[in-house]
């Protein structure tokens, strides 16, 4: 319980607490706050996303599917947006049905994983990330 006692003295009020265990206070952690505030942000506020049509997208997972890798996180940036739209949960259905999608041979699924987790530690991580691009 944190308790403050108000003293008047000459020059003004002064303020004691009864709780101070210790003289040095701790500080939040500023990645854990960050995405504390991005979480906040995401939740509050509706963001305008641009949509992506069926023919676009169809383009953009074939082109990764053709082997070209550096088309992957526009592939998946396009799934995103549509998600986030919400305009397109039977017709993606239906997509992934005519694209008739396998797993690549040529991705080292262990590989993959390491790289993520090298980037993002934990899922506050990976929010705050998507908070920002969100916002541009």
């Amino acid at each position: 319980m944190h308790e403050n006692k108000c003293e008047i003295a000459r020059s003004g009020l002064k303020f004691y607490s009864s709780e101070s265990d210790s003289p040095v206070e701790k500080k939040p952690d500023p990645v854990i706050e960050s995405a504390s505030v991005a979480e906040a942000h995401v939740k509050d506020v509706a963001l305008p996303v641009e949509d992506v049509s069926n023919k676009e997208l169809k383009t953009r997972i074939k082109k990764y599917f053709e082997g070209d890798e550096e088309a992957l996180p526009s592939a998946l940036e396009a799934i995103l947006r549509r998600k986030l739209a919400g305009k397109h949960e039977e017709t993606d259905d239906e997509l992934m049905d005519e694209l008739d999608v396998q797993p690549r041979d040529d991705v080292d699924d262990e590989e993959f994983e390491s790289d993520f987790d090298n980037f993002y530690s934990t899922d506050e991580d990976i929010l705050a990330v998507l908070a920002m691009f969100l916002m541009k």
